[in-house]
């Protein structure tokens, strides 16, 4: 097999390069003494796979509300599923039917989270992940510890349990990244800013948040004070808010904004429209949007989008490359004279899909690591190294910022590419090994 492959004797280490399945099979080590006579046999099988690609997750609801997901990978030899919830092993408790080793399962009712699922077979692992809504659009987070990590889907709704009741607390704060959101006393609500999107329930100590957009993402925290003013407890949570859609606010001048190719944008161009007598919004040169007040008197893209004129954003749907390009918003006095201008530029990207990962041994033990991924617009990339991002110091060539990467002599570990642009990310990994001279 000189051809394709190498003995050391130094080492005793046998490698087979490009392997074919015909290479899968039993193998026989046997050691002889000087007059030929047999002392010692062993075998090994060896069993060529093809590793497993991307994951598709696709979810339904049943007809009694539990939800129905199935785990498909493209290609891949024997694999093996596992699913997690909010970062932990699904339990027999959580499931109605199938295990957390099938690749369909059966979700008991009013379940939500980040849901995983895990595909791997002994030479590669790769993953999904979706926010996973109950059959009504809502997501469920206990956030009654300190540092919970909790999700909502775009557009939908996020149940936050910050306590039990408040009945018994003196006066108690509700915090998004530094500025106030919700303030109370026992079971009487003084100010909620949010109260158009949502409602907090004193009885059960719940806050709820409707029409979830990118920007509700964000550190909240509960302070918990007693009758006179002080401080006696404390507790932050993380929102993370995931969807197929994009968000842009493009109230500023100037603005960029991204969409996916087939996606939805969702871009804020004014808080509302009931105080403005007139507007356009106008692409290059065409008119897309004319409309008064809380009233819409023409809209060109009708069969694609929708104006919200109440929270003053517009939708576009199934996005084409051609949407792309500078809009601008016009807004006119009564009689007719402009009183504010301003423009967003919306790029149209591709996502980027699966990712590929190939390793060489160079001829003096570096290895050289290449990244691709099909389809996606600018594509940018990043490389860690057992959690860490590659330093220099483990670098003969390239850039944790390049596709190809070669690496300095005697590396092993868990390396990860994940590859973005504005719109989407994905990785993959391996388990990188030394190699032998």
């Amino acid at each position: 097999m000189k051809t394709r492959s190498v003995f050391i004797p130094s080492n005793g280490t046998f490698l087979i390069n490009n392997l074919i399945r015909t290479d899968d099979g039993q193998y026989t080590l046997e050691l002889q003494d000087s007059d030929g006579r047999e002392t010692a046999e062993r075998t090994l099988q060896l069993f060529i796979q093809a590793p497993v690609s991307s994951v598709l997750l696709v979810s339904e609801c049943l007809s009694e509300g539990q939800m129905k997901v199935s785990c498909s990978s493209e290609g891949g030899d024997s694999p093996q599923y596992s699913w997690t919830l909010d970062g932990n092993t699904l339990t027999d408790s959580e499931l109605l039917s199938g295990t957390t080793e099938t690749n369909i399962i059966i979700l008991k009712q009013n379940l939500s989270g980040r849901l995983v699922c895990s595909v791997r077979n002994h030479i590669s692992r790769v993953s999904n992940e979706t926010i996973l809504t109950t059959c009504d659009g809502k997501t469920f987070c206990d956030g009654r510890r300190d540092g919970v990590q909790c999700y909502g889907a775009l557009g939908g709704t996020v149940v936050l349990q910050l306590m039990d009741d408040a009945s018994q607390i003196p006066r108690y704060l509700w915090i998004k990244d530094g500025t106030t959101i919700l303030t109370g006393r026992r079971n009487t609500i003084i100010i909620n800013t949010m109260e158009t999107r949502s409602v907090f329930i004193p009885s059960n100590g719940t806050f709820l948040i409707n029409n979830l957009i990118r920007t509700d993402s964000g550190q909240y925290t509960l302070e918990l004070q007693d009758s006179d003013g002080r401080q006696t407890g404390k507790q932050s949570l993380l929102l993370f808010i995931q969807g197929g859609e994009t968000y842009c606010d493009g109230r500023q001048d100037g603005v960029q904004c991204f969409g996916a190719l087939g996606g939805t944008v969702v871009l804020q161009l004014m808080d509302n429209t009931s105080e403005i007598p007139r507007y356009q919004w106008i692409k290059e040169e065409t008119i897309i949007l004319n409309g008064k007040k809380n009233t819409i008197i023409t809209n060109t893209m009708e069969t694609r989008s929708v104006f919200i004129p109440s929270n003053g954003t517009f939708l576009i749907n199934n996005l084409i490359r051609t949407d792309g390009g500078q809009y601008t918003l016009e807004v006119f006095d009564s009689e007719g004279r402009e009183t504010g201008k301003q423009t967003l530029q919306l790029f149209i990207q591709a996502p980027v899909s699966s990712v590929l990962l190939v390793s060489e041994c160079l001829s003096e033990g570096q290895v050289k690591v290449s990244c691709s991924s099909e389809g996606g617009d600018s594509p940018q990339y990043s490389w860690t190294l057992d959690g860490n991002t590659l330093t220099d110091s483990e670098l003969l060539s390239g850039t944790t910022e390049t596709n190809i990467i070669i690496l300095k002599q005697n590396l092993s570990g868990h390396l990860v590419c994940s590859v973005r642009n504005h719109i989407s990310r994905v990785s993959n990994e391996t388990i990188l090994t030394t190699c032998i001279e």
